[in-house]
């Protein structure tokens, strides 16, 4: 077996090990394949993941910024101790490695930028270029939005929300797939819930 072939399936291994134990494998999947076609590509002979690999990886990969470094050599640590762990070869990225950067400091908006944030959002025109709930934006986004900031949902969480996923009588939200793949039910307040069902109706309204 080529090591292209064998470090995607220890890969695809590690996913399904990782999936049943009810982490997200979205990053993995998006961050390690690349390195893994790197490895099997540019060394055909080798039986195994090298120091030399990761660093050719490391001066080969244009990383965006220190964070998207970080995060990489923090998965290929993970994948690496698993190989080791099916009682195989690979050589795993110790603290040398490590980047240190500056973490990310949330924003807090004050009242007044918040009024001037949710009256742009209230004043956008309905946009015609789009097809079906396109043109329904101008009474998609003030509820979104304000989901978003009263709820603190994830941005990609009002986005995949389904009509039966959110009960206007009881305020609850049943928010499919969240972080780790989980499942979650929050509750809206009593505003919520008139704005969401002024917003409905406006939009049968319209239809």
């Amino acid at each position: 077996m080529s090591l292209l072939n064998e470090l995607t399936n220890d890969f695809r291994t590690m996913l399904d090990v990782r999936s049943s134990l009810g982490y997200a494998t979205a990053t993995d999947e998006s961050t390690l394949p690349p390195f893994i076609d790197y490895c099997g590509n540019n060394y055909p002979g080798a039986i195994s993941i090298t120091k030399e690999m990761i660093d050719g990886w490391l001066a080969y990969y244009p990383f965006n910024c220190a964070r998207t470094q970080a995060i990489f050599i923090s998965l290929v640590r993970h994948y690496t101790r698993f190989i080791r762990s099916l009682g195989k070869d690979a050589f795993i990225p110790d603290e040398d490695y490590t980047i240190r950067y500056e973490r990310y400091r949330p924003y807090i908006f004050n009242d007044e930028e918040l009024s001037i944030l949710f009256q742009a959002i209230d004043s956008l025109p309905p946009n015609r270029t789009y097809k079906a709930s396109g043109k329904q934006s101008q009474l998609i986004l003030p509820v979104l939005f304000r989901m978003m900031y009263c709820c603190g949902m994830r941005p990609s969480e009002p986005l995949r929300l389904r009509i039966e996923d959110v009960n206007l009588q009881s305020g609850d939200i049943y928010i499919r797939q969240s972080k780790k793949n989980k499942d979650r039910h929050i509750i809206m307040s009593e505003d919520m819930r008139y704005l969401c069902a002024k917003y409905s109706f406006l939009a049968g309204q319209r239809e």
